[in-house]
């Protein structure tokens, strides 16, 4: 009884972050920190009270798990996928989520998963309707000369460097299942990001793939006397990068649209550099616009020193949202039936 009712309030208190930070998510692209700090104070003051009346032993799962969840945050943080806010409101809500046995994983992991189902279905019904409504534009955009090499450029960076973890399982007799692979496929991508960037240096995409493919031929020989093995290898490969360019290399096409100069608004982001017509440099790409650098363009603008009248802006998708939305599938156990599912 006593821990329904500690779920019970902290999953109100959750309910109630969310709606707030999704609010000002929404309308500000900000989550503030009094709300944090607030949010903070409120589940101490529960916890406290339940651990002084006896209902709640604090055991070292509970610290456990916020260790787990101030890696993830601050890690996406410094990989740049999470801006600061959101990286704060995920340690908030993991905070929030009181250790169960019925979760069979840590509650920041539990969360961390059912935030990005959010987002995967939320971002899979964004490029269904662009491809209902518009299906020719869709794959013209797709099917361009940037998008191919970005294709090519991945292919070979995820075949030179996916199979390690595969080689590792087996040298270290690790059972899988799905939770280890959802753990290694974080990693993956942590490494896969860090190492993308080194195609900006000469001869970088030339010595990964030499290096793969020499570390295979020492380490796991039998990819390339077994057709099989290099077969299965290729598909898994493949099946990567074609989801890794839905979900992250078309965002610049279907998340991208050009606003006239006089209908821009703050907290729109600039979808790529803008120059004036002597080539200087007045706004970066990825800068987030305020009143104050939009009336500097409609200055310009109105001055003719530029040659555009519309600039490509990129749409923000709130995350709050997604991450309430993934605090009420935590809350109620999806993802323990989709387990349960997986494993049968």
């Amino acid at each position: 009884m006593g821990y329904l009712l500690l779920k019970c309030l902290l999953f109100s208190l959750t309910i109630v972050l969310g709606i707030l930070s999704s609010l000002t998510d929404i309308k500000r692209h900000q989550i503030k920190n009094s709300l944090i700090l607030s949010g903070i104070a409120a589940g101490l003051v529960i916890y406290l009270i339940f651990v002084t009346f006896g209902n709640l032993r604090l055991r070292y799962d509970f610290f456990l798990n916020l260790i787990i969840a101030f890696t993830i945050s601050f890690g996406l943080y410094l990989l740049r996928i999470w801006p600061p806010g959101d990286a704060k409101l995920f340690l908030l809500f993991s905070f929030l989520m009181p250790f169960s046995n019925s979760f069979k994983i840590y509650p920041s992991l539990f969360l961390f998963f059912n935030i990005f189902i959010a987002g995967g279905l939320v971002i899979l019904l964004s490029l269904l309707l662009n491809f209902i409504f518009s299906p020719r534009q869709a794959i013209k955009a797709m099917i361009t000369k940037k998008s191919l090499r970005f294709f090519s450029e991945t292919f070979i960076i995820v075949f030179s460097i996916s199979w390690l973890f595969w080689y590792l399982l087996e040298k270290l007799n690790l059972n899988f299942n799905f939770w280890l692979m959802f753990v290694l496929y974080l990693i993956y991508l942590s490494i896969y990001k860090a190492i993308y960037r080194l195609k900006k240096i000469p001869l970088a995409l030339g010595i990964i793939l030499i290096t793969g493919i020499s570390l295979r031929f020492l380490l796991q020989r039998q990819i390339f006397i077994q057709p099989g093995y290099l077969f299965s290898s290729l598909k898994y490969s493949i099946f990567f990068i074609l989801v890794y360019t839905i979900f992250q290399g078309s965002k610049d096409i279907f998340m991208t649209g050009r606003v006239p100069v006089q209908k821009l608004s703050a907290y729109m982001k600039v979808a790529a550099d803008l120059y004036d017509k002597q080539g200087n440099l007045l706004l970066k790409k990825d800068t987030l616009l305020t009143q104050e650098n939009i009336k500097e363009l409609k200055r310009i603008v109105w001055d003719k020193k530029v040659d555009f009248q519309t600039i490509p802006v990129r749409r923000i998708i709130p995350f709050a949202p997604l991450m309430l939305l993934g605090a009420v599938l935590s809350y109620t156990n999806f993802l323990v039936y989709f387990s349960n599912l997986i494993h049968r």
